[in-house]
């Protein structure tokens, strides 16, 4: 019985990844392929919207831009036509997160490090 409950709790604290309390509610994120997400448990458009694009010039994005805050946020707001939102840890890190329609989000520096990782963007 103990190795089946070492093995339940082992998988389950692969999935979960973290929690932040975003406008007032603590909201939990799970790990997908290095993405921290919230509202993918099936389909939804943060997973949509970053298999549609796989190739970005970043560069482009870039162009009329004033500033750059990352990789991820860039293509959130320019290509994803997202909204973001500011969420935070319990030990008071400070995260953004890309914001969908369907209320789904993508942690914005797990989103920088996936598109550069899977070269969808070379910075």
């Amino acid at each position: 019985m103990k190795k089946y409950l070492l093995i339940v709790l082992i998988f389950s604290t692969e999935i979960m990844a973290e929690s932040f309390k975003i406008a007032g509610n603590l909201v939990a994120f799970t790990e997908q392929n290095g993405l921290i997400l919230k509202g993918c448990e099936k389909s939804c458009d943060a997973l949509k919207a970053i298999k549609k694009h796989q190739k970005i010039n970043l560069e482009a994005i870039r162009k009329d831009m004033q500033f750059s805050n990352s990789v991820g946020s860039d293509v959130c707001f320019k290509i994803y036509k997202a909204d973001s939102l500011l969420g935070v840890a319990e030990n008071a890190d400070r995260r953004a997160f890309c914001y969908f329609k369907d209320k789904s989000m993508v942690e914005m520096n797990s989103l920088s490090a996936y598109l550069v990782k899977m070269k969808i963007v070379k910075e």
